[in-house]
């Protein structure tokens, strides 16, 4: 971290399991532990996104692919668009 950069303190618990791996890490690469918290958080926060797409949500509620017996070109097929988008 560079120090130009404002920082904040934050407590956090970890379980005996979780402390014993962060010292044994923190012995082992001669890291702070600190350091290594930092980044595990920011792996994690890379790896997150933070706003799912819209793909993504449709799919957890079961969305994606719940039509039956449509044809199999509705989305592309021009045929299918007479009166789409046009107000009554």
């Amino acid at each position: 971290m560079r120090n130009s950069d404002k920082s904040r303190r934050i407590s956090v618990r970890l379980t005996s399991k979780m402390d014993h791996s962060l010292r044994r890490r923190s012995a082992l690469t001669g890291q702070p532990e600190s350091s290594i918290v930092r980044e595990a958080i920011e792996n994690h926060l890379a790896q997150s996104a933070p706003h799912p797409s819209a793909l993504a949500v449709a799919r957890r509620l079961g969305l994606v692919g719940c039509a039956k017996d449509l044809p199999a070109d509705l989305s592309t097929n021009p045929d299918y668009f007479d009166g789409f988008g046009t107000r009554a």
